[in-house]
C-alpha cells in the first residue's frame, strides 16, 4: 500500500491543522459568538473527527507520542484534591478534554510539511485579521488606561487577546523572512509585515507578548541550526529589522508603549508587584504540600480564595509553579522534564523553515508560560511542543508522513495498531 494518504482522508490534511489553529486562540477569539455551539468546543470537536479519521486510515502510533500521555496520567492524581468550586472543575475539564486535544492532536494533524504549513499560515491569516478587526475597533489608537487596562475594548476582542493572537503569528513570519526557500523580496515583505504588527502590537501594553516575541528571535538566530552557516547576517538582519521597529515605536510614543519600554528600564508596576506576591505564595505552598494541593487548589491554600469565590480564576502565573504546588513535586518534575525535552527537540530540529517557526512558538509559548496563564491557557505552547516531539532532525520535516519503516531514513520505533501499510 501507498504511504500517502487515501483519497477520503484530503480534506482533513486541510481542516485538521485549520481547525487545529483556530483552536489554539479559542479562547481569545470573541468574533464567532454568533454560531448556536461554542467557538471553542466546535473547534475541539472538528480537532478530534479529524484525529479519529487520520487514525482509522493509518492505524498506528508513534512512540512519541506516550511522553504525553504519560503526562497527562500523572495529571489525573491532583483531580482527587481538585477545588470544590467552577473554577477547579473547568479547568479539569479543560486540561482533559481541550488541552489535551491540544497536545495530542498534532500527532496525527501536523505531521507533514503540508500540514505544518497549513497550521503556520492558519496563525498568520488569523493575526493579520484580527490586527485588522482591532484597528478598526479602536483598540489600537486608545490610550492605555489607569490600573494596567486599555479604555478602549469591544466584543470583538480586547487588548490582551489582541496580544495573544498576533504573537504566534509574528513568530512565525520571522521565521519565514529570516529562513532560505523564498526570494529576497518575499523574504523582506514577510519582515516588514511582522515590523508593522510589532509596532502595533506596542500600542496595546501588554509586556508579555513583546518579551516572548523578542525572546523567541534571540533564540532562533543564535541557537537554529538552519543559521549555521549564515548566522552573522541573520543576527545583523535581526537587529536591522528590530532598530527599524524601535523607531517606529520611539515615535508612536503612546501610553501603551510607555508602560512596554519603562518595564525593560527596569520600572516596576502593580501588575509586577502582584506576580511576585503571587510566586512567593507558590513557593510557600511549595515547600508544605510536596503532594499538592489539587487542581484549582492555590487560592484555597493562600489569602485569594475570595477571587474564585466572587467567579474569578487565580493561579501561579507560571506553568512550573503551577505544576508544583497544585500538583506536587511528581508532577512538577515531570512537567519540567517534559518542558526540557520539548525545547531540546525544538532546537535540534530547526534545520529548515518549518523547524525554526516550531523553535519559534516553542521558546514564545514558554515565555508566556512563565509570567502568564495557566496550563490550559498555553495552547499554542502544546501545539508547538508536539511538534517539537514529532519532528526527528535526522530526518527531516517529512518523517511522519509515512510510518516509519517506509521513511527514507533512520527508523524509529513505533507500535502498530492493526495493519502495516
Amino acid at each position: 500500500m501507498s504511504s500517502s494518504p487515501s483519497s477520503w482522508l484530503s480534506p482533513v490534511l486541510v481542516f485538521g491543522p485549520l481547525f487545529l489553529a483556530v483552536l489554539a486562540h479559542s479562547g481569545q477569539i470573541k468574533y464567532l459568538g454568533w454560531l448556536p455551539v461554542d467557538a471553542t468546543f466546535l473547534a475541539t470537536g472538528v480537532v478530534f473527527l479529524c484525529v479519529l479519521a487520520a487514525l482509522i486510515d493509518r492505524p498506528w502510533l508513534d512512540n512519541r507520542l506516550w511522553w504525553v500521555l504519560s503526562l497527562w496520567i500523572l495529571f489525573l492524581f491532583p483531580v482527587a484534591g481538585m477545588a470544590d468550586n467552577s473554577y477547579g472543575l473547568q479547568k479539569v475539564f479543560t486540561l482533559f478534554t481541550i488541552t489535551l486535544a491540544c497536545v495530542v492532536g498534532p500527532f496525527f494533524l501536523l505531521r507533514t510539511a503540508r500540514q505544518q504549513k497549513v497550521f503556520f499560515e492558519t496563525l498568520i491569516a488569523l493575526a493579520v485579521i484580527f490586527t485588522a478587526m482591532s484597528w478598526q475597533a479602536g483598540i489600537l489608537r486608545s490610550d492605555y488606561g489607569v490600573g494596567g487596562e486599555l479604555e478602549a475594548g469591544t466584543d470583538v476582542m480586547n487588548p490582551l487577546s489582541f496580544a495573544r493572537v498576533v504573537a504566534p503569528g509574528l513568530v512565525v513570519m520571522t521565521a519565514y523572512g529570516f529562513t532560505r526557500g523564498r526570494s529576497v523580496p518575499v523574504r523582506f515583505a514577510w519582515l516588514g509585515l511582522a515590523a508593522v504588527m510589532l509596532v502595533l502590537l506596542f500600542a496595546t501594553g501588554r509586556r508579555g507578548p513583546i518579551v516572548s516575541i523578542i525572546a523567541s528571535v534571540v533564540v532562533m538566530v543564535a541557537l537554529a541550526p538552519a543559521f549555521k552557516k549564515r548566522r552573522g547576517r541573520t543576527i545583523s538582519l535581526a537587529v536591522v529589522s528590530a532598530l527599524v521597529a524601535g523607531w517606529f515605536v520611539i515615535r508612536n510614543d503612546n501610553a501603551g508603549a510607555q508602560r512596554i519600554l519603562g518595564f525593560f528600564a527596569g520600572e516596576s508596576d502593580a501588575s509586577t508587584s502582584a506576580r511576585e506576591y503571587i510566586w512567593a505564595e507558590a513557593f510557600d505552598v511549595i515547600g508544605a504540600s510536596p503532594w499538592g494541593v489539587g487542581w484549582g487548589n492555590f487560592p484555597t491554600v493562600t489569602d485569594m480564595e475570595s477571587l474564585t469565590a466572587a467567579g474569578g480564576r487565580m493561579y501561579p502565573h507560571n506553568i512550573f509553579l503551577e505544576g508544583l504546588t497544585e500538583g506536587g513535586w511528581l508532577v512538577g518534575a515531570a512537567l519540567s522534564v517534559f518542558l526540557a525535552v520539548g525545547c531540546y527537540r525544538a532546537v535540534t530540529g530547526a534545520t529548515d523553515t518549518l523547524g525554526v517557526a516550531i523553535l519559534g512558538l516553542v521558546v514564545s509559548g514558554m515565555v508566556n508560560a512563565f509570567v502568564s496563564g495557566d496550563l490550559n491557557d498555553q495552547k499554542v505552547l502544546w501545539i508547538a511542543l508536539a511538534m517539537a516531539f514529532i519532528t526527528r532532525p535526522e530526518a527531516g520535516r517529512h518523517a511522519l508522513d509515512a510510518p516509519p519503516d517506509l521513511a527514507t531514513s533512520r527508523p524509529t520505533r513505533s507500535r502498530r495498531l492493526t495493519r502495516t501499510p
